[in-house]
């Protein structure tokens, strides 16, 4: 778990208003990690972090970008 890492927000809190959100990781700060929600509801408090427990959020896998994908299958030729 590192910062910028998307994650999905597991528990309603923080006036998230619904499980399932996602966010990205923007600081972690001991126990709490700051979560920048993505929701889209108007209620969502988007322009604003909010601290987590890492048991509250699943950290979503990384996903290598075109170019890295087009090295990889090249080495395996």
């Amino acid at each position: 778990m590192k910062v910028g890492n998307t994650v999905r927000i597991l528990a309603r809190i923080a006036g998230i208003p619904y499980n399932d959100s996602l966010g990205v990781i923007t600081n972690i700060d001991g126990a709490y990690i700051l979560v920048q929600p993505n929701c889209m509801d108007p209620e969502c408090p988007g322009g604003s972090e909010v601290e987590l427990y890492p048991e509250e959020i699943e950290v979503l896998p990384e996903y290598p970008i075109q170019g890295q994908l087009e090295l990889e299958f090249e080495k395996q030729e």
